[in-house]
């Protein structure tokens, strides 16, 4: 058992070079500048941290919380914001650590009565224009999804219930653009059909929706499986679930991935199991059930632009990990390789220039899939790592347009022979791994073992050449490696589970640690507090 204690936002931070150049804030999930739709976790303006220095780095300070941070950490006018797993928002001076505000997302912002487990595990995305905080939240034990608008000083301006299902949460980071917010619906029936004596399954249709910025109005959604009616004998499931949407402004459209099936129709099974291939199975499925997809919709009216399934099947309840209500786990029973990322959107150019936009995303099948951005066609895959049921690959990638950086969970233990070990690392691990892929030709350029054998489920970020890393170990390693050969410059232990992709703005690194385990009912945490100046050089 891990301890469980108060937790906190660790802070790198470079004195030195403070102020001297021009930065962007970190707004959301995706990242600093075009970065922020694009979902590239990339601070495209940091000039102050590099290889160089960054092996150096220390912690100034540390913002005290109630428990754990997962969400990546996001700047605004000099100050930062998140959620914590207690179910508190803050706000905190982002040079000193100071807290400005601290409030309860339950007794604030939720109608009463309201499950006082309530929690954003979101990323915030923040609006400079209108100076909107736009965030989800979810009960531990599911449902109270809603889409919550506050302005700066923590002061409601609206609520949205998307979805009434009792078990539909929000865990999808939201991604403003064009006065409007865009996210994905999900759900805890899941993990209900297996905790919940005698749960009837399963009735919840996963869909993504477009809200207006100012009202919060719904101005469309889309569903990812076809009606059922509220009826649990036929599709259900394919939630929208990580990472935040990716936008692009010129052709305007709006790219996600989507999870597994909870349970298809009777008549549905039987015509997968008496398929020979994966062509024949695939045909089994009806149309609009877009399970282990990535899309692409219109911005303005919400239709599906291209959808690319690229299952054949995967029907899985968290009843399929344990004793409890088996009948609930589906016969045949999918592997669970679902997206636990959206993917990001990047400009693949060969040495002509000749140019070309690629959604990029890998599935927790540990396939990496780059797809035309236009026409949804596969351009390359490559198994950048084992599956499993925890990744495969899980919270979010990054890109510094020429490499995609992807973390590999192996959350099996399979023996993971490497095929570009990087350096200094061991060429195979049982643990999860941190690879760089080519995003012209899909080739693996190098790969990086998890020095501590653990997994690892964080978003992965990238600022001026290096490639930010966490790990599951219950020291809680947050490594920073060079993007060019996968060497690890700086090994941070944080004293906690790092689940949370730090951002970097200015020579500074928000990086939250900590875990909930929605299946253990532990939350994984500790305290660390230390200080230091970063040399010039």
């Amino acid at each position: 058992m891990k301890s469980t204690s108060a937790l906190f936002i660790i802070i790198f931070f470079a004195y030195n070079f403070l102020n001297v150049f021009s930065y962007e804030d970190w707004l959301s999930f995706g990242g600093t500048g075009e970065n922020n739709i694009n979902n590239n976790r990339n601070s495209d303006a940091e000039k102050i941290i590099s290889p160089k220095n960054v092996g150096s780095l220390k912690v100034k300070f540390i913002i005290p919380v109630e428990s754990s941070v997962s969400a990546t950490p996001v700047t605004f006018q000099n100050n930062v914001y998140f959620p914590d797993w207690a179910g508190f928002l803050y706000s905190a001076n982002a040079r000193t650590g100071e807290i400005n505000w601290k409030i309860n997302i339950t007794k604030t912002y939720l109608p009463q009565p309201s499950d006082p487990r309530a929690i954003s595990r979101t990323t915030l995305a923040i609006d400079p224009k209108e100076k909107l905080i736009v965030f989800g939240t979810q009960n531990i034990s599911g449902g109270s999804g809603f889409v919550i608008a506050i302005d700066l000083y923590g002061k409601l301006v609206w609520r949205t219930l998307i979805d009434e299902h009792p078990y539909a949460v929000i865990t999808q980071s939201p991604t403003i653009f064009d006065n409007a917010v865009y996210i994905g619906v999900s759900s805890a029936e899941e993990g209900a059909a297996s905790t919940v004596p005698g749960y009837v399954c399963c009735s919840f249709r996963g869909s993504f929706a477009k809200l207006d910025l100012k009202t919060g109005k719904v101005i469309w959604r889309t569903f990812m499986v076809p009606d059922n009616y509220g009826r649990p004998d036929l599709y259900s499931g394919n939630a929208v679930w990580g990472s935040a949407p990716a936008i692009d402004p010129i052709k305007k459209l709006v790219y996600i991935a989507t999870g597994n099936n909870y349970e298809i129709p009777e008549n549905v099974t039987n015509c997968i199991t008496n398929a020979t291939t994966p062509e024949q199975k695939s045909a089994c499925h009806d149309p609009n059930n877009f399970l282990d997809a990535i899309l692409a919709l219109d911005i303005e009216k919400g239709d599906v632009k291209w959808v690319t399934r690229l299952s054949s099947f995967d029907s899985w309840t968290v009843a399929c990990l344990s004793g409890t209500n088996p009948q609930n786990c589906p016969d045949p029973a999918g592997p669970d390789y679902d997206f636990a990322q959206a993917p990001l959107l990047v400009n693949a150019c060969s040495k002509s220039n000749d140019c070309i936009l690629l959604a990029i995303a890998t599935a927790k099948s540990g396939i990496t899939w780059a797809l035309n951005a236009a026409t949804g066609k596969i351009i390359w895959f490559v198994e950048s790592g084992p599956g499993g049921v925890g990744g495969g690959s899980m919270f979010g990638s990054a890109t510094d347009g020429k490499h995609y950086f992807v973390s590999q969970s192996n959350s099996r233990g399979k023996a993971y022979v490497f095929t570009k070990p990087s350096p200094k690392s061991q060429p195979a691990t049982f643990g999860g791994a941190i690879v760089s892929i080519d995003i012209l030709t899909g080739e693996i350029l190098w790969q990086t073992a998890n020095p501590t054998q653990d997994k690892g489920v964080a978003p992965v970020s990238y600022s001026n050449g290096v490639v930010w890393y966490g790990s599951n170990d219950d020291n809680g390693h947050l490594f920073a490696l060079d993007a060019e050969n996968g060497n690890i410059l700086l090994d941070f232990v944080t004293g906690g589970t790092v689940a949370c992709g730090p951002s970097i703005v200015n020579g500074i690194v928000y990086a939250g640690s900590g875990t909930f385990d929605t299946l253990l009912n532990d939350i994984y945490t500790t305290i660390n507090v230390l200080s230091a100046d970063c040399p010039t050089s």
